[in-house]
């Protein structure tokens, strides 16, 4: 005769998966950034090239009828100037995007590119659209 023995129940341990996802959480609220929206939506110009704008950079928006935007602040020309001047006081690299409306006078938009250079701030992309068919 078999003697009838318990019967042992197997059981997976949850621990190291509850770890493992509390891990992945953590990285990922760590490495997430949350970008604040932008103040004024442009329709920018499309491009057959383009460069990657990277993290971090100062915005200038020009919207169609020529009011212009810094770092989401509506500025004059002016102040324009003074801002980027106190924005490279703090980090002589810095970078900035330029997001001008395609319908915008492309002579403001010169006028910016001068304005810039004249404070040396020549760190600078010119934000476009993708055309279809391209990249």
């Amino acid at each position: 005769m078999l003697k009838k023995g318990k019967k042992i129940a197997i059981r997976i341990d949850m621990t190291p998966m509850v770890d493992v996802i509390i891990l992945l959480l953590i990285f990922f609220f760590m490495t997430s950034r949350f970008a604040e929206p932008e103040v004024v939506e442009v329709t920018l110009p499309e491009a057959a090239a383009g460069v990657k704008i990277p993290t971090g950079v100062n915005v200038i928006i020009v919207e169609a009828d020529g009011v212009v935007y810094l770092n989401n602040r509506q500025v004059d020309r002016d102040q324009l100037n003074d801002g980027v001047k106190a924005i490279r006081m703090t980090n002589p690299n810095a970078r900035f995007v330029i997001k001008c409306d395609r319908d915008a006078d492309f002579g403001i938009m010169l006028t910016i590119f001068k304005d810039m250079q004249a404070v040396r701030a020549t760190r600078m992309i010119l934000s476009t659209l993708k055309e279809s068919g391209q990249w």
